[in-house]
């Protein structure tokens, strides 16, 4: 899985930050195709009931094994069942995983490096030995370890994948409250009497929050990517699951007698992950000074 480098980024309030995320969609074609794609699976997961022709788990729609054909433009499965129904509400299932996981992830370390950054002593020392300690595993590994514990389901790999991000989110969180801490307009507030919670949510969340936003981009296809691996391997969504991962398992006795069973939720992932990268790296671009020069 992919660590995210620490970037310095500009302060932004969020309705510039807005406008300029509109900005840089609209000026870059490849940040354009990103959003493009997400636009794409977000319409799919949210019109499903109304863009998918037939039940995803309704058996015997159409021929078994049948290739694509009109009626059945990405061919129907071992069961029947018609493939682009599959493939279009499996993209809520996919694109929620990776949605919550990245908001388990964030959570958590963005608590953990924040108060460790901005109490500093034992909580500091506490806090960044937890995070080592994950750090000193890789994030599947982690990921494997949450689910032989919780259990084979959609849900237990959400949270899996959320919890092997936290150290991730945690050290960049730490290290960007570490150079905000001590600026001068922190010194001030201070001065002129401003209470730790108020520091932290008014002034230091909203400064580092520009960072978090573009790694978080980035991190949901990262989590998507985990999620669909756990479930290929049998260890996330269990049939008969339209999540993507779980439908490339299903297909993957049938590589050389319909591989169209593989191409298209495989498609689907590259492409989805490949928007949320695409959008991730223009954001970081905008708002990194030294892409700018």
């Amino acid at each position: 899985m992919t660590h995210f480098p620490l970037t310095s980024t500009l302060k932004s309030s969020p309705g510039t930050l807005g406008r300029s995320v509109l900005v840089a969609i609209y000026r870059k074609p490849t940040v354009f195709l990103g959003a493009l794609l997400i636009l794409a699976a977000l319409a799919a997961a949210l019109f499903a009931p109304y863009l998918a022709p037939y039940d995803p788990e309704a058996f015997a729609v159409g021929p078994v094994l049948s290739a694509p054909q009109p009626g059945y433009w990405f061919g129907t499965d071992e069961f029947g069942r018609d493939m682009v129904s599959r493939i279009i509400w499996g993209a809520r299932e996919t694109l929620l995983v990776g949605l919550l996981a990245v908001s388990i992830s964030l959570g958590f370390g963005l608590t953990f490096g924040l108060l460790a950054a901005y109490l500093g002593g034992w909580i500091e020392k506490l806090f960044m030995r937890m995070l080592d300690v994950l750090f000193s595993f890789t994030e599947i590994l982690i990921a494997l370890a949450c689910v032989a514990i919780l259990g084979p389901s959609l849900i237990n790999a959400t949270i899996a994948v959320g919890i092997a991000g936290i150290p991730v989110y945690g050290r960049m969180t730490y290290s960007l409250v570490l150079v905000e801490r001590n600026k001068p307009y922190i010194e001030s507030c201070r001065a002129m009497g401003a209470g730790h919670v108020r520091i932290i949510l008014r002034h230091l969340i909203p400064n580092i929050t520009p960072s978090l936003i573009v790694v978080g981009t980035i991190g949901i296809s990262t989590a998507i990517l985990a999620a669909s691996g756990l479930s290929f391997l049998g260890l996330g969504a269990q049939p008969p699951s339209s999540e993507w991962g779980a439908v490339l398992a299903g297909a993957r006795d049938y590589f050389s007698t319909a591989p169209w069973l593989l191409l298209f939720p495989g498609l689907a992932i590259t492409l989805v992950v490949l928007g949320f990268n695409l959008l991730g790296d223009g954001v970081r671009q905008m708002l990194d000074p030294k892409q700018n020069k």
